[in-house]
């Protein structure tokens, strides 16, 4: 059953619809020029957590997604706890992540390198807001053709 659909984000370069089974299953349909900056964040999760990174004993979010072969776009869970930790699942293209610094060539510094957090190894950002857990796809280019993000699944649950 078809939950919402929506038609969000049209100009005369770009136009995305965004449609809504439930909250862990919804798909992004969008065609985005191939310039710099992140176009668009079709996302879900959790708000008003009133929680602290600290403050956060276990944090678990299975998920399954379908997404394009090509492309500049990321898979990321965004936690703004209460400044934003944003966690990349996939890659794909020409992206970067937010940073409090540049250096010389215009790459973001990391905070922290080399982290271990569940066996995998991360690099570190820091950027700032509060309150919420996001999972979703940071949407930078896509040749300008419409290109389906699709969540089948995923369930989030922090305590």
């Amino acid at each position: 059953m078809l939950y919402k659909k929506y038609l969000i984000g049209t100009s005369a370069t770009n136009t995305q619809t965004l449609t809504a089974w439930s909250y862990s299953n919804w798909n992004v349909v969008s065609a985005q020029p191939n310039t710099s900056g992140v176009k668009s964040y079709p996302n879900s999760g959790l708000s008003n957590l009133n929680m602290t990174i600290s403050g956060i004993n276990s944090l678990t979010s299975p998920f399954n997604i379908t997404v394009p072969s090509s492309g500049n776009w990321e898979v990321a869970f965004d936690l703004w706890i209460p400044t934003e930790v944003m966690v990349w699942m996939y890659v794909s293209g020409n992206v970067g992540p937010i940073a409090e610094g540049w250096d010389s060539n215009g790459n973001p510094i990391p905070s922290a390198t080399n982290v271990t957090v569940g066996g995998y190894t991360w690099n570190v950002y820091h950027g700032g807001k509060c309150g919420a857990i996001q999972f979703g796809f940071e949407i930078s280019g896509t040749g300008g053709v419409p290109e389906t993000f699709t969540c089948n699944n995923f369930s989030m649950s922090a305590q």
